[in-house]
């Protein structure tokens, strides 16, 4: 979509097909909020968490110009949910969501403190984060640039994640960390199993599905 100028404006789980036992085959779905780059669109209040800063910014009935880092802020959404089983935060709002606000902290170097859903990735896998989902919409990489990690280790082991004090006092008391409520977890987590995603197994077999979900999706040229 994206070599034809085109932007999707929704990606999100409930919009990726796995066609195949094998995660061979992917396509993507709901083309309805799909607009030609620069094209002025109106804010989808759907899949709010999915939403970059700037368009969460935006009242319902303003007008903003499409553009594909809103898609690649949109799949490192993705990517975090299929490996973590819920969002990061529930809006990307640096004065009202603490859970972003200290995102957006560690992302300007201000502060190393992450909710502890973050320790179970790899520092390549943060790097890659850090790119695709940048507060700034001008210094967002695009999505085909996640080719390059997927050689790449992107989970930890249980014995890897180490427990420092930094991340005790930042609230980290549990396996799935403080992001988003237990609520929408649930939901997600169904959501992701209905898809074909395990989010109760191992997470090395999670990490390894979720490479082969991303490896097919670039072969597929959509984006």
């Amino acid at each position: 979509m994206h070599s034809l100028s085109l932007v999707h404006g929704d990606l999100c789980a409930e919009n990726v097909l796995v066609c195949d036992p094998e995660m061979k085959v992917v396509k993507l779905s709901g083309f309805c909020h799909a607009r030609k780059e620069g094209e002025i669109t109106s804010k989808n209040t759907e899949n709010i968490p999915y939403m970059p800063p700037e368009i969460v910014q935006k009242l319902p009935t303003e007008g903003f110009s499409a553009h594909r880092s809103q898609d690649s802020w949109s799949f490192g959404i993705l990517l975090f949910c299929m490996l973590n089983g819920s969002f990061p935060w529930t809006e990307a709002e640096k004065e009202s969501n603490k859970d972003y606000q200290r995102f957006y902290q560690w992302h300007k170097h201000h502060t190393i403190h992450l909710s502890c859903s973050w320790t179970r990735f790899s520092n390549k896998l943060l790097k890659l984060l850090r790119k695709l989902i940048h507060p700034k919409q001008s210094k967002r990489t695009s999505i085909s640039n996640v080719k390059k990690y997927i050689k790449f280790t992107w989970t930890r082991t249980e014995d890897d994640i180490d427990l420092t004090e930094d991340f005790r006092s930042s609230g980290c008391t549990g396996e799935d960390g403080a992001s988003g409520s237990s609520g929408s977890t649930t939901n997600l987590t169904a959501k992701l199993e209905t898809l074909g995603v395990c989010t109760n197994g191992a997470r090395q077999w999670r990490k390894v599905r979720t490479e082969l979900w991303v490896s097919a999706s670039s072969d597929t040229n959509y984006l």
